[in-house]
């Protein structure tokens, strides 16, 4: 192998081997460790809430979905990889033609969630604006937004597609290492910094443009009436007050209604987008700076993937900590798996034709009784529980 190759070789894998002490190797490794078991937990959580809780079945949660699934797939199919590279170094451990196989799928495969995490950002933001701006009409439909996130596995597929051709597994001095090579220094050079752009600047600029819209949209709309506003005026909350839907006109109970679910959930979907781009900020930096400063580079190797793969297991945490919906979600998902079905009680309030409330107790055989309200119309039951607001599953008023 002539030296160009050889220095191709070495940036690609960021840094010439070397042997870190023992106590390194075991601090990296029980980081990870920490990282896949959260990672796995939490985007489990996420797939098992939205999966057996029917009333969580809406794009919004779909594309959340999709965006567990890709974190999930990093965890088990690259994470392992990362455990190997801390314990081994670059050598890779697999010969052969099953080697070669594995180096170009798991490098690869690891691009594509990646992409298909910043595509999913970009699909909430999208039905965000929409639900906002369209209160009372469904923009993103559930059959829409099946094909968008086959799209956005489609779309990821094809644009790392090059990375299956440039992917080698070459043997030097008794090691083997997987390295991405392309045909002309020049593109060599230039490829890290069309990742960068391509994968990370513009889809964060869309996101921010998206939400910038959403925000404009927020303040500009015309303030519904007296009823709404007390609904969710601020010191109150849902769980504590409530409101008789039937005084309330349809088309102002919807839009605060919207208002009120878009206030809260931006909130936490403003902070997944920081954490992505702080958590993958250096990942995608890093091999630009490499051709210029590749000493300041190989230092920030393992803290490249480190924070990367942190942000796998942020998420979901992130989603358990601000979000009404999925507390609520993992609370009942818990209650069934220890109490048994049919065991778990809500708390609701009846609004009686004459006006008149009075609490009640339902037994929760079949999650689809909260969203079968609207089949009511002279009882008009709402919920205490912030999370049936939010999901648009009161009953209309008659």
């Amino acid at each position: 192998m002539n030296s160009t190759n050889a220095s191709v070789i070495t940036l690609a894998n960021g840094c010439p081997p070397s042997l870190p002490t023992t106590l390194s190797r075991t601090l990296k490794s029980l980081a990870y460790i920490v990282i896949m078991l959260t990672s796995i937990f939490g985007n489990l959580l996420i797939v098992t809430i939205i999966y057996k809780i029917k009333r969580m079945r809406i794009p919004f949660n779909f594309f959340i979905l999709n965006m567990a699934v890709a974190d999930l797939l990093i965890t088990v199919i690259f994470m392992p990889r990362m455990l190997t590279r801390i314990l081994y170094g670059f050598d890779w451990q697999i010969p052969g033609m099953i080697g070669l196989v594995l180096c170009k799928l798991l490098p690869f495969l690891h691009e594509v969630f990646i992409c298909v995490v910043v595509a999913s950002m970009i699909c909430i933001a999208l039905e965000r604006v929409f639900s906002l701006r369209f209160p009372t009409r469904r923009i993103i439909t559930q059959r829409l937004s099946y094909f968008m996130i086959l799209g956005s596995w489609l779309l990821a597929l094809a644009l790392r597609s090059p990375m299956l051709y440039a992917l080698r597994l070459q043997e030097e001095n008794g090691v083997a290492i997987c390295f991405l090579l392309f045909e002309t220094e020049a593109l060599q050079r230039a490829y890290p910094a069309i990742v960068l752009a391509v994968f990370y600047v513009s889809p964060l600029t869309i996101i921010i443009v998206l939400y910038s819209v959403f925000l404009a949209s927020f303040k500009r709309q015309v303030s519904p009436g007296r009823g709404a506003r007390n609904c969710f005026a601020p010191g109150s909350t849902t769980r504590a007050r409530a409101c008789s839907i039937k005084a309330l006109r349809a088309t102002d109970f919807r839009r605060e209604l919207e208002r009120h679910r878009s206030r809260s959930i931006l909130r936490v979907l403003l902070s997944v987008v920081v954490g992505f781009a702080c958590c993958w900020v250096v990942y995608f930096v890093n091999p630009v700076l490499y051709h210029s400063y590749p000493v300041q580079a190989c230092k920030l190797s393992f803290l490249q993937y480190l924070l990367a793969h942190v942000n796998s297991a942020l998420t979901p945490c992130l989603y358990f900590a601000f979000n009404e919906n999925f507390q609520s979600g993992l609370k009942l998902v818990i209650s069934q798996s220890i109490r048994g079905r049919g065991s778990i009680r809500k708390t609701m309030v009846v609004t009686e034709a004459d006006g008149s409330q009075r609490n009640n107790k339902l037994s929760v055989v079949d999650d689809s009784e909260f969203a079968s309200d609207h089949k009511h119309p002279k009882r008009h039951r709402q919920y205490i529980d912030s999370d049936v607001y939010t999901n648009g599953f009161c009953p209309q008023p008659s």
